[in-house]
């Protein structure tokens, strides 16, 4: 090819001849014009199968470059590269770059074709292998990275390891080796909606779930349920795998106990029989409320300073002091007095003894006014009763006889006393005491029989209930 002598100051549009070329000058190079559907060749080998051709038509200002026969890359008027029909494209317009594709949709797009479902490998000579990510407010190119560290992968986050999987595919969050599938160094912050799920694929099914506002599936708003779905146990153990609670399907709560068969069953852990169950409040009176689906006033065990209570219906049924002395305030109990004076009544045959001063009368079952149905202790329950009754006889006349019985529903029962006075002007006194099953509502009176009409000097009768 011969040389070419260029005008030294040519105007623009200028064109020479050379051979069958037309050159042109464009204001700041020759360009070489093709004639119209014939292709330039730039440079070619001698089998004009390796070459570089510019336009293929008339103002394509496209350039071609061809090995071994076959056209490998493309520059096109618009600045597009293409190598290998799509195995690299890089798109001028909106400054993209395509790997098996023409029409990257990012700056940076891989298409992995004909079954490559790796289209992209990243690796380095080094021990760690890793793309970094950043943006305009990172601090650093390398703040964040995605590596590969041996068959682990890791993520790093401001400048140190965050989270690895390593290659038996166990996580970890905060440490870089996991011993379990997720293993966390930190705490975990469940916001409100959302939940933690355990599935696992045996009998066992255990979900936790911090609730949503308003909703009403698991429980009210905000609260934690640690649910059990399928009938299982949830169980819960310290020191390895030792058992330490559980609760059934049904409810039922064992400590120390796996299978529990009432509503809390507790098993101590010593053997020494020490207590295994202790209840204390921050109160001066500790309760233990006993209750079933009748109760209407709460039953109480209590424990106040060292003494023991027993509480029914709002009050103290009974009392074990410290020293084991035991008291039952609100037995039914009571004790009625009469003595002389001088409108004390005459009593004369048989008639209900009357006593006016009764300064015991727990649960108020002595009736004292009145006549006929007063003067007699009413039993609020069924149960055994003691009866006491002491006294004393002024008798103003020699041989005169007296006696006392108590009565139950007006019929006599033992005993019963008679006296004979042996002279007059004397006290005579002595006192008698029974036991009697009484059932509710039965009735007990002290009854009189004198010979003359006598006044008593001091009278005692007492009643409780014994069980």
């Amino acid at each position: 090819m011969s040389a070419i002598n260029f005008p030294d100051s040519p105007s623009a549009n200028d064109t020479i001849n050379v051979g069958d070329k037309t050159w042109r000058w464009d204001g700041t190079y020759w360009r070489v014009l093709s004639q119209a559907s014939s292709i330039d060749t730039l440079i070619k080998n001698v089998a004009n199968n390796t070459k570089v051709e510019v336009e293929q038509t008339l103002g394509e200002n496209t350039i071609r470059f061809t090995t071994a026969g076959s056209e490998r890359a493309v520059i096109s008027s618009s600045g597009d590269f293409t190598v290998d029909t799509d195995t690299l494209h890089v798109d001028s317009t909106n400054n993209r770059v395509g790997i098996g594709t023409t029409t990257p949709n990012v700056a940076f797009h891989v298409n992995g074709k004909g079954g490559v479902n790796i289209p992209m490998h990243v690796t380095s000579t080094d021990s760690v292998a890793g793309i970094a990510l950043s943006d305009g407010d990172s601090t650093s190119a390398t703040e964040v990275i995605i590596a590969a560290v041996g068959d682990d992968m890791r993520l790093n986050a401001g400048g140190s390891a965050r989270m690895l999987i390593d290659s038996s595919g166990n996580v970890g969050i905060g440490t870089t080796t996991p011993s379990q599938e997720l293993d966390v160094n930190g705490d975990i912050v469940v916001p409100v909606g959302n939940g933690i799920m355990f599935d696992r694929s045996g009998s066992d099914l255990h979900i936790l779930y911090k609730e949503t506002p308003g909703s009403s599936t698991y429980g009210s708003p905000d609260d934690v349920v640690l649910r059990n779905p399928n009938g299982a146990r949830l169980r819960f153990q310290t020191n390895g795998t030792n058992d330490r609670m559980t609760i059934d399907s049904s409810g039922n709560v064992g400590i120390n106990k796996t299978t529990p068969g009432v509503a809390l069953d507790v098993v101590g852990s010593s053997t020494t029989g020490d207590s295994v169950l202790r209840v204390k409040s921050n109160d001066v009176r500790t309760n233990i409320v006993l209750q079933d689906t009748t109760t209407t006033s709460d039953i109480l065990l209590s424990c106040y300073g060292n003494n023991f209570y027993v509480r029914t219906g709002g009050s103290d049924r009974f009392i074990m002091d410290s020293s084991g002395r035991v008291r039952t305030p609100n037995v039914p109990a009571f004790r009625a007095r009469a003595y002389y004076t001088d409108s004390s009544p005459s009593y004369s045959g048989q008639s209900t003894a009357y006593f006016y001063d009764v300064n015991l009368n727990n649960g108020g079952h002595f009736r004292t006014s009145g006549t006929g149905a007063y003067q007699r202790f009413v039993a609020p329950v069924s149960g055994y009763y003691a009866f006491h009754l002491s006294w004393v006889v002024y008798q103003a006349t020699s041989g005169n006889y007296y006696g006392f019985q108590f009565r139950k529903n007006n019929v006599e029962i033992e005993p019963h006393h008679y006296y004979k006075q042996s002279s007059a002007g004397n006290d005579d006194g002595t006192s008698m005491s029974t036991v009697e099953y009484c059932a509710a509502n039965d009735y007990v009176t002290c009854v009189t029989n004198f010979q003359n009409s006598e006044k008593l000097q001091i009278g005692v009768f007492t009643g409780h209930l014994i069980g």
